[in-house]
């Protein structure tokens, strides 16, 4: 009985021994399953999606002897990892602000800024990111080359129509070279220009350079505030005008000559009828007398209707007069035979037969310079309402047997046309 006894004290005290080890294991257990119900509502490692993994042995043996330390380290991971989304997820939000920022001020087409706001809104894993990422690049592509080729297309018309004003700015500089040769009066044997012109020669790249700057000039202009109206809205009225003065040749030889301007030279005409060697500038001609101003001036008109007549039809060389030129009331200034006698003088080397009107009803300059002179007065009616206009016909007929005796022997047999 005794060694019985004695066996079953050892029992008993093995059994507690076990017992109290158990008790700490439970309560071990115990602890460490509070600490993870306490993290259970912060990191949701029990959540449906989540897979539970099984331990390693290295772990089943830490998780076995120091469950408390085990789960501690493991909750420390936890909240790193915790920590690290969260830190991951506030840069995505500031790179989400900082998109979607970056989309409303520069991304201009309304369509392709709301796709990919929306984008980074709505796409919530990595791979779905990453193939937004792709279908967006593949649009951008699509309309970048989109972009291309209409600007390459638009482009080409502004070279284009660069290439036209540039034609017509050269062919209207040689248009304008012309015109000094349709002011040549023969003198002897020998045929002299009255006037020549200076134009600036440009090289034909700087020329339309120069042209596709003004242009973009103009366009800038255009998006400028001067041009919108109270309403803000843009006047078109002013546009037009404002477009029509800048593609003015005028103004577009200006810009391809660099504002260099043309320089024009005259030779004075003297009242017997030679041409004066010298040649002088635009500047210095317009310091000449009144009757000297007049008479250069009407050289360079009846040299420019030369030049448009002859570009309207085609003049016949063998005519001596093949146009008439009709001037209102030009016996101001010049009425004296200095000046009247090269212009008169002018007019017939270059077929122009001279028509005047003018108040004057006499003067020595009427009867040398027009054979024929119709005379128009008005006299009393009965009506005292009304005028009776009268007309007589003064025929110069020693200028007609000196120069133009046919002229006499048709004018004497049929009247000519009435004036009124």
């Amino acid at each position: 009985m005794k060694i019985e006894k004695e066996e079953l004290e050892k029992r008993k005290a093995f059994l507690d021994q076990e017992l109290e080890c158990l008790a700490k294991k439970m309560k071990s257990i115990e602890q460490a399953e509070r600490h993870l119900e306490l993290s259970k509502g912060v990191h949701h490692f029990n959540a449906p999606s989540i897979v539970a993994l099984p331990l390693s042995a290295e772990e089943a043996t830490a998780f076995t002897y120091e469950r408390q330390r085990f789960i501690e380290g493991v909750t420390e991971i936890l909240k790193a990892g915790r920590q690290a989304v969260e830190e991951a997820k506030s840069r995505v939000e500031r790179a989400k602000r900082s998109f979607r920022e970056f989309c409303n001020d520069s991304i201009k087409d309304m369509k392709m800024r709301q796709m990919a706001i929306n984008g980074i809104e709505h796409k919530e894993t990595y791979e779905d990111i990453i193939d937004f990422k792709k279908n967006m690049m593949r649009s951008i592509e699509s309309a970048t080359n989109y972009a291309n080729e209409h600007i390459r297309q638009k482009d080409a018309e502004l070279q284009a129509f660069i290439n036209h004003i540039h034609t017509h700015l050269r062919t209207l500089v040689e248009e304008l070279k012309q015109i000094p040769n349709k002011t040549r009066v023969k003198v002897g044997d020998e045929w002299k220009r009255i006037f020549t012109f200076t134009i600036p020669e440009w090289e034909e790249e700087v020329g339309k350079t120069r042209i596709r700057n003004h242009i973009e000039w103009i366009l800038q202009q255009l998006e400028s505030e001067r041009f919108m109206n109270e309403h803000g809205q843009q006047d078109e009225a002013k546009v037009r005008k404002e477009i029509e003065m800048w593609l003015q040749s005028k103004q577009l030889l200006q810009v391809v000559m660099n504002n260099e301007g043309m320089k024009v030279n005259c030779r004075k005409v003297t009242n017997d009828n030679k041409v004066t060697t010298r040649s002088y500038s635009w500047e210095q001609s317009n310091v000449w007398s009144g009757g000297e101003k007049w008479s250069k001036n009407m050289t360079l008109f009846l040299g420019i209707l030369n030049y448009v007549a002859e570009k309207k039809q085609h003049i016949q060389q063998m005519m001596k007069r093949h146009r008439t030129v009709i001037l209102d009331n030009p016996f101001g200034k010049a009425s004296s035979d200095h000046v009247l006698n090269p212009v008169f003088f002018i007019a017939e080397q270059l077929g122009f037969q001279i028509i005047a009107l003018t108040a004057h009803a006499e003067g020595k300059f009427l009867r040398d310079y027009f054979p024929i002179i119709y005379s128009c007065r008005l006299r009393p009616s009965s009506d005292p309402n009304k005028q009776v206009m009268t007309k007589e016909k003064w025929l110069h007929y020693a200028y007609f047997q000196d120069h133009e005796p046919k002229s006499l022997e048709r004018l004497g047999e049929t009247e000519q046309l009435e004036l009124f």
